[in-house]
Parts: structure tokens; sequence; C-alpha cells
């Protein structure tokens, strides 16, 4: 039973089979009764001497080794540095322009690197992102990603936004970390001192983590009530091509179930994660998930995904076609190592 309260994690919860309980007693990890906990992926930011420059923005020295990839504001999300800016009424992306990254916007930014460029697939059914690794001789942008998509195309002409670039630091509750220096820069809203904030940041991708060792599978435990906070974003690490899919996907989690038995998550939020929230990964029974609050995510609410290598014949691009000759056309599953009734 945990006490009410944010408790900031410096390292994940792993639960394996020596914390198994039974049918008859399951384990269960609860908040207790009436009291919110809430369990932070993130860092708490504390001591920031921020001092006021020019345009609205302030700037703190943030401890060497730190890295800030989401931040908040006295729990709410702030908005990294971005082009279009921040616009809560437009969809897609809260905001888009066929310029984000034109020639004459790019000329503009001494040193892009590490900003990031998402865009929608040209048929606007998916999308991409990409990291930028600086500008090349000519001074065009070199971007490395894209593999979220298992289908690729081209980025769409219009729907496309930029962030994570120190000059479009231009919008009230827009920010901006400069990695090299260590310096956040921030831009309050009018007449706010961002020294009475409490500021955090994104850290793990995982809060906890079920998972027995391979024949040994975690048994009956039950996690309730519960707030999930701060995971680390990981669009950049979404690489792993599901079957004859549209999509890939990162096997991580605030939540990541693997090889367990009658576990579940419910009466839960998962709010403000970088990433999944709930991933049930490879051999996985009886796992039940229920009764949650999922909302502003970085990625998939609930998913389920196998080990490919339990699927016969698999192939994984709508190009990729196993011959006839090849096919392995025995019935049922090759292993066991999947999710199922969940």
């Amino acid at each position: 039973i945990l006490a009410g309260g944010t408790y900031y994690l410096d390292k994940s919860i792993q639960l394996d089979q020596s914390f198994s309980g039974t049918k008859d007693a399951p384990l269960i990890i609860r908040a207790a009764a009436g009291e919110k906990v809430i369990l932070s992926a993130g860092i708490l930011l504390e001591k920031l001497n921020w001092t006021k420059k020019s345009n609205g923005i302030w700037s703190a020295d943030i401890p060497s080794g730190t890295i800030i990839e989401e931040l908040y504001g006295d729990g709410k999300k702030l908005i990294k540095a971005r082009y279009p800016n921040f616009n809560p009424n437009v969809l897609p992306f809260n905001g888009y322009a066929a310029d984000a990254i034109s020639d004459e916007r790019v000329k503009k930014w001494k040193n892009p690197e590490r900003g990031y460029v998402h865009a929608l697939h040209e048929g606007k059914w998916g999308g991409f992102h990409f990291i930028i690794k600086g500008k090349d001789k000519a001074g065009n942008l070199i971007l490395e990603g894209g593999q979220q998509n298992n289908r690729p195309s081209p980025m769409h002409s219009v729907f496309r936004f930029v962030e994570n670039v120190f000059e479009e630091l231009d919008d009230v509750n827009e920010w901006y970390f400069d990695a090299k220096t260590s310096v956040l820069y921030y831009k309050p809203e009018e007449g706010k001192d961002p020294n009475a904030l409490k500021f955090a940041t994104a850290h793990l991708e995982n809060i906890i983590k079920v998972a027995g060792e391979k024949g040994q599978p975690v048994k009956y435990i039950h996690i309730k009530g519960l707030d999930f906070v701060h995971t680390a974003p990981t669009f950049m690490k979404t690489s792993e091509p599901l079957l004859r899919s549209d999509w890939t996907i990162y096997r991580q989690g605030a939540i990541l179930f693997e090889n367990t038995e009658n576990c579940e998550i419910s009466e839960s939020n998962f709010y403000n994660l970088g990433g999944n929230a709930v991933f049930v990964s490879n051999y996985n029974r009886q796992v039940n998930i229920t009764d949650n609050h999922i909302q502003n995510i970085g990625a998939s609410a609930v998913s389920f995904v196998g080990d490919p290598n339990a699927v016969r014949s698999p192939s994984f691009r709508y190009e990729e076609y196993v011959k006839e000759v090849d096919l392995d056309i025995l019935s049922g599953p090759k292993t066991e190592n999947y999710p199922k009734d969940c």
C-alpha cells in the first residue's frame, strides 16, 4: 500500500517471478484508500537559478549530464520551441506549415542539431519523425529517421512541423535545452517568474516492469489505483516492424508485461507519457487491463505484440511474399511466445 504523494523514481520497479502471488492471495500494489499516488519516471530539477534575458526569455544552468527531452512546470507539460507555434485548435500536430523546413527558414538556424522534423505520410494515414543531425556544406538539413512507418513514402508537403530549434523559441510556455552547454531556456507567460515554478523532466522509459525468466512466468500481481507520468519519449526508437503492417513498434511502456500469467493493471491513470502506456510483449496469459484512463501520451495506449518467430512463414512488408513452395502449412503457432486470453 503506497501512501499519497509523488514518487520520482531513479530506476524502474522490477517485479520478477519471486514476487508472484497466487490465485487466492495475489500480490496487490495499490494506493492507500482515498489518496493519490503518482509514480513519476521524471527528475525534479531543483535549485534552478533563472536569469531573465531578452525577448521575455529566461535561462538556467542545468547539472552536466542531464538530458531534457520533455519539460513540465508545476505539472503542466511545456512546449518545445517549434514552428509553427502550438495551437490547441489546429489538427494535425497542433500546427503545421509547408515552409517548416524551407531553405529560407533553415538559413535562420545557426545550429539545428538535435532538432526534430515531424510529418504526415504523403497519404496522410501515418507519420514520420526525423532527428536533425546538422547541415551539409550546402546548408541543407541532414535528417535521420523515418523508420516509424513500415510503408515508406515521402513526407507530406504541407502537414509538417519542426521542434527543438533555438531560433523558434518565440512563444509563451516554449522552451529549448542546449545539451552542449547544459543551459535551459524558457519563455514564461507575461509577468511570470520561473523561479516560482517547480520543474521536472522526463527520464526513464519504463516505470514498472513485470517480467519473469524463461519458463518461470510472474503470476498474480495486481496493480491498481496509481498514476503513471513523465516517461521519456521513444519515437526515435520506434523501429521494429510488425508483420505485414503499416507501423513499427518499440517494446516498452510505462508498464511492461513480459512472461506473465494472471496479472492485472486497473483503475489507474496514464498521462504526460513520452511513449506507450501499457505494453504486453511476447508470452503472456490472462493479462487484464481494465478501467484505466489513458490520455496525452506519446505512443499507443495498449499494445499486445508477440514474437514474430512464433508465426509460420512470416513476412514484414507489403512487398514481401513467401513463395508457395516455402510455406510452412502446419497448423498452429510455432511457439507459445505471444499474448493469449488477455
